[in-house]
């Protein structure tokens, strides 16, 4: 299945990604980047209120405490600074969090510290299970020192977690000591059974930029839910980031055909929302893109494929009971009024490629989906590694 980030953003991203550069680190500080510490055994913490639960590996420095956003911690996990740690009441953007929390950190640095200079090390992306995370490392110097900041963002259910590290080094241990937080934060059931998960990570010239998770649910009346999230975190310059994260939840039937469609894209500071029905014979669609209302209509083709059924395509296609595959899907925000015809071929033993305009996606299949493969806009080209896979379709 491709990642459903508008090919429009990919392109920009992809052209900022390969102006930016990674910055000269100081030899003293190199040196200590690459400390890193065993964690103390995980121990069950609970916030002041009882309200929340996770098992943790540090230890609790004051209390887990209520805030206006959700609860805030700190943990000593064997470093001489502690690792701060916000738990959300709502599932954030994780890119764009990344970015609006970077932003409010190094602001409030600046209120106690003179920040001289600060530099994007890397971006990185991570999953614990199902759950995967972003994260960002800073080079930055402080009141004339150099310091090395860590931050990750994840999602858990209706819950996001975040939290930061600045001290350097420890880079192993602090995405371990946030992995499994992560994993025990509490989750709400799933109202429907879970048919399939996957997580795959996005990279752009080798280096780690996002992911996407695919999640299927069988609903009571024998429909399928759909949902998929992806999220990409580019450096647009030496100590600015750019974030693109988007969101799809598609109902469709047991044949593999679109009931209805939800998708989201935001880039912290832009929301577009598309809907997608039918009624009357009639495709429909509503919301709003760039800050204007959309209403659009379209009567043909009758039957859209959905993405449960695309990967089905993909299947047969990649594993010789089909050569070729001509379909149409809604892509959202990528043309909001008109389907676009997919071609897919086969192209190898277990590979295939689907073609949608100038979008090109190129896939080695398993039995179950797409385990690598990569998406091109022109010379452009963002690589695509699934890294996690439970149940099938």
């Amino acid at each position: 299945m491709k990642p459903i980030v508008r090919p429009a953003a990919i392109a920009g991203l992809l052209a900022l990604a390969c102006a930016s550069r990674p910055p000269e680190v100081p030899e003293p500080l190199l040196a200590l980047m690459n400390r890193e510490v065993q964690l103390p055994p995980a121990v069950d913490v609970a916030t002041s209120d009882g309200a929340l639960h996770a098992r943790v590996a540090g230890r609790l420095t004051g209390d887990f405490a209520k805030n206006a956003k959700g609860y805030l911690g700190t943990f000593a996990i064997g470093t001489q600074t502690p690792v701060m740690c916000q738990v959300f009441d709502e599932a954030k953007d994780p890119a764009s969090a990344l970015v609006a929390m970077s932003d409010s950190l190094f602001t409030e640095i600046a209120g106690k510290k003179k920040v001289e200079d600060r530099e994007i090390l890397g971006v990185d992306a991570g999953h614990t299970g199902a759950d995967p995370y972003l994260g960002v490392d800073w080079i930055a110097k402080l009141d004339g020192a150099a310091h090395q900041i860590k931050q990750k963002v994840g999602n858990r259910g209706a819950r996001s977690l975040y939290c930061v590290h600045d001290e350097p080094g420890y880079a192993a241990s602090f995405d371990r000591f946030f992995a499994g937080f992560l994993a025990s934060l509490e989750e709400p059931g799933d109202q429907a059974p879970m048919q399939y998960r996957d997580v795959a990570v996005l990279k752009i010239a080798g280096n780690e930029v996002g992911f996407q998770t695919v999640r299927v649910l069988r609903m009571s009346d024998g429909n399928y839910r759909t949902v998929t999230q992806s999220s990409l975190l580019v450096p647009a310059s030496s100590d600015q980031l750019l974030a693109s994260d988007d969101y799809s939840s598609e109902l469709s039937r047991p044949d593999g055909s679109v009931i209805s469609e939800m998708r989201i894209t935001s880039d912290g500071k832009d929301l577009t929302q598309l809907e997608l029905s039918r009624a009357k014979g009639t495709w429909e669609v509503k919301g709003k893109m760039q800050g204007k209302d959309v209403s659009e209509r379209f009567a043909k083709p009758e039957a859209l494929v959905s993405a449960l059924d695309e990967n089905r395509r993909m299947l047969r296609v990649a594993h010789g009971t089909a050569q070729e595959q001509h379909y149409f899907r809604w892509l959202g925000a990528l043309s909001p009024g008109k389907p676009l015809e997919h071609l897919m071929q086969k192209t190898g033993e277990s590979s295939v490629r689907i073609a949608v305009g100038s979008l090109q996606m190129d896939a080695e299949v398993d039995d179950r989906s797409a385990a690598r493969g990569s998406m091109k806009i022109g010379r452009m080209q963002i690589d695509i590694e699934r890294t996690y896979v439970d149940g099938s379709l």
